[in-house]
C-alpha cells in the first residue's frame, strides 16, 4: 500500500489548478488515506494470522525429554513427567514371591539401569550374550548366581504408542529426540546354585558388572512434557455441523490454551476431529465425536513452557524443536517435496540441536560401502508399499562437535527426521573422517 501513497503524492505533485489539488487533497486525506491505513493493517494482521496458524501446528507438540533421580520427581514443578507412570513409585518385590521365584530358578529381573554409553558399545553389549557374578546374602552364607543384560524396550513401547495416538488425532508426528530410553537395560537372574532351592530368606541380593559399574546408573527415570489427564467435558454435546457427529467441549481455563491436547482413543468414541478456539464464553477445546454422550475425556497435554528451561539438569535436556524460521514451519505444514541440497541441508538445520551437527555431503548408493552407526528412531512406522529390498540408499555425511556420547545418537536422530521426507530411501549417516 506504500505504493499507492506514492502514486498520490506523484499526482498531487504534478496538478498545476491549486483549487483542484486542495480539493483533491482534502479528499485524499479524509476518505482513501483512512482507508489505506486500515488495508495496512488488515494486510499486516493477515499475515500474522498465516504465521500463527503454521505456529500453532509446530510449537505445541514440541518435546522435551531428559533423566532425573527418582527422588527428584516431585521437584520438577508440573513441567516434565515419567514416561511410565509406575516409575513414579520405586518398584518394591514382594519378598515371598521372590523366593518362589529363586527357589523354582526362574528367570527373574532384578532391577532396571541406564548405561551412559555411545551407540556403538551399547549395541556390543546387546550382542555379548555375556553373564556377569552375583551373590543372594543370607544368614546362613551366599548363594552364587549368573546374571544378563537385555535391553529394555519398556519405554520404547511407550513412544509407539505415542505415534498411534498422533495418527488418531491426525496430527503431524515429528521425531521425539530421546536418545536416553534406548540405553536401558534389565538385570535379570539366569542360574542359581543349586542349594538355593532350600532359601526361606535372603539380606540382599548383590551383584558386579565390571567395568560397566562405572557408567551404570540406578534408580534414574526417564522423563518427558506429556501429562496424562482425565478431564469431564462442560454441558452436554451438542450436534456437529455434519448432523451426524457431536461435538464435546473441554474448557481450558485452568488446563492452558498454549499447550498441546491429543485424545487418547477407546473403544467407545470414534474421534473425528480434535480442535482449540478462542471464543467470548472462553478458551475450549471441541472433540468432535460419534459419542452422544457426557464422558470424561482422557487427554495428553503436552506441556509448552512459556519461557526456556533453565533449570539444572545431570543429563542434558533434549528436544526436537525447530529452529523459529518461517521457512521451517512452512516445509514442517506442507510436507515440501524437497529436490535440492539447499532445501535438504535446511531440513537438517532447522532443529536445535543442529548448531553442532553440520550436513556436508549427500550420495545416492545402490549399496552402502562403508559403516553406517545410524539407527531408526521411528522403527515403529511401517512402510507397507515400498520394499526395502529394493530401495536405493541416501547417504547422509555430517561433521560434529561436542557431541559426547551422544554423538551417534543425536545423527540418528535428524536421520530419521529426514527419513520421514524421503520414504523412497533408506537414509543412513555418518560422520565425516
Amino acid at each position: 500500500m506504500v505504493v499507492i501513497k506514492d502514486i498520490i503524492r506523484e499526482k498531487l505533485s504534478t496538478m498545476d489548478d491549486l483549487k483542484q489539488r486542495s480539493q483533491l487533497k482534502k479528499v485524499m486525506q479524509e476518505v482513501f488515506m483512512p482507508l489505506i491505513e486500515h488495508q495496512n493493517s488488515m494486510q499486516a494482521d493477515l499475515e500474522e494470522q498465516v504465521f500463527n496458524e503454521l505456529e500453532d501446528k509446530e510449537e505445541e507438540y514440541d518435546i522435551y525429554t531428559t533423566m532425573v533421580p527418582r527422588s527428584k520427581l516431585k521437584l520438577l514443578d508440573n513441567l516434565l513427567f515419567p514416561i511410565l507412570e509406575e516409575d513414579q513409585e520405586k518398584s518394591e518385590y514382594d519378598k515371598e514371591e521372590l523366593i518362589e521365584k529363586i527357589n523354582n530358578q526362574e528367570e527373574l529381573i532384578l532391577s532396571k539401569i541406564f548405561l551412559k554409553k555411545n551407540h556403538i558399545q551399547i549395541k556390543k553389549i546387546e550382542e555379548a550374550d555375556r553373564a556377569f557374578e552375583g551373590e543372594i546374602v543370607t544368614e546362613e552364607g551366599n548363594h552364587k548366581i549368573n546374571l544378563e543384560l537385555n535391553h529394555n524396550t519398556d519405554y520404547l513401547e511407550k513412544e509407539k504408542e505415542l505415534h498411534n495416538v498422533f495418527l488418531e488425532n491426525c496430527t503431524n508426528w515429528r521425531t521425539i529426540n530421546n536418545p536416553y530410553i534406548r540405553k536401558f537395560f534389565n538385570i535379570v537372574i539366569t542360574d542359581y546354585e543349586d542349594s538355593v532351592e532350600e532359601l526361606t530368606d535372603f539380606k540382599e541380593i548383590t551383584f558386579d558388572l565390571e567395568e560397566l559399574e562405572s557408567d551404570k546408573y540406578v534408580d534414574y527415570i526417564p522423563v518427558w512434557n506429556i501429562k496424562r489427564i482425565q478431564q469431564e467435558e462442560e454441558g452436554f454435546p451438542l450436534p456437529a455441523i455434519d448432523k451426524i457427529h457431536y461435538n464435546h467441549e473441554i474448557f481450558l481455563e485452568n488446563l492452558g490454551f498454549e499447550h498441546g491436547y491429543l485424545v487418547v482413543p477407546s473403544e467407545e468414541s470414534q474421534l473425528i476431529s480434535i480442535k482449540k478456539i478462542r471464543s467470548e464464553t472462553g478458551d475450549k477445546l471441541v472433540i468432535t465425536s460419534n459419542n452422544d454422550q457426557t464422558i470424561e475425556w482422557e487427554l495428553l497435554q503436552v506441556i509448552q513452557k512459556p519461557e526456556p528451561w533453565n533449570e539444572d539438569f545431570e543429563f542434558e535436556l533434549l528436544t526436537n524443536q525447530r529452529k523459529q524460521k518461517f521457512m521451517n514451519k512452512l516445509t514442517q505444514n506442507n510436507y515440501k517435496n524437497i529436490k535440492t541440497f539447499a532445501e535438504l541441508n535446511r531440513l537438517a538445520n532447522s532443529f536445535l540441536i543442529s548448531a553442532n551437527i553440520k550436513l556436508e555431503e549427500i550420495d545416492i548408493l545402490d549399496e552402502l560401502d562403508k559403516k553406517s552407526y545410524t539407527y531408526d528412531f521411528n522403527f515403529f512406522i511401517e512402510d507397507e508399499i515400498r520394499i526395502n529390498n529394493y530401495k536405493k540408499i541416501m547417504l547422509l555425511t555430517f561433521s560434529g562437535q561436542n557431541l559426547g556420547y551422544l554423538k551417534y545418537d543425536l545423527l540418528s536422530f535428524i536421520v530419521s527426521e529426514i527419513q520421514n521426507y524421503f520414504p523412497e530411501y533408506l537414509c543412513k549417516g555418518v560422520f565425516s573422517e
